[in-house]
């Protein structure tokens, strides 16, 4: 019985396939993970959100997973840093409670006044605070980006013109 020529190349080549597919996407995931952080630095610059004290850009992170057979990039943003991230990225419907503290005011009956500080009681107040969605718009808009980084990835690595 004879062989078909080029069987153990082939064979071989296709036993590399998968690792070379793995490697190829990891590469690309790296480099997607920075420009989502990219992107949600340029929505929290002023796209979207005004950058006051730059704490949220600070508090966000970014990391690659490629274990277990998966290769995850999560971009996320530390709520013990920042925990209004949420209110930013979902808005708020509701009644919000609002603790006794002092307030400073520079005027009184509309006209001005030395500065001074008065008390102010607790108190609930009706919120309605529009989402401002600086994570999950940035991944909308980058989603051509990423279907194509990843075709070209799979395709560099499997040698399709």
């Amino acid at each position: 019985m004879t062989g078909v020529r080029g069987l153990d190349d082939l064979s071989a080549s296709l036993g590399t396939l998968p690792s070379g597919v793995e490697s190829r996407l990891a590469e690309a995931a790296q480099r997607l993970g920075a420009a989502l952080r990219d992107g949600v630095a340029q929505m929290l610059d002023g796209d979207l959100l005004q950058r006051r004290s730059g704490r949220l850009l600070g508090a966000l992170a970014v990391s690659t997973d490629d274990t277990a057979g998966a290769i995850v990039v999560r971009v996320s943003v530390d709520l013990a840093d920042v925990p209004y991230a949420a209110f930013q990225e979902f808005g708020f419907q509701g009644v919000e409670t609002v603790r006794a503290h002092l307030r400073q005011i520079r005027q009184a009956f509309g006209r001005p006044i030395g500065a001074r500080q008065v008390e102010v009681g607790a108190h609930d107040r009706r919120v309605d605070y529009p989402a401002h969605s600086f994570l999950r718009q940035a991944l909308e808009d980058m989603t051509p980006d990423i279907l194509a980084m990843t075709r070209k990835a799979v395709d560099d690595a499997v040698g399709a013109p």
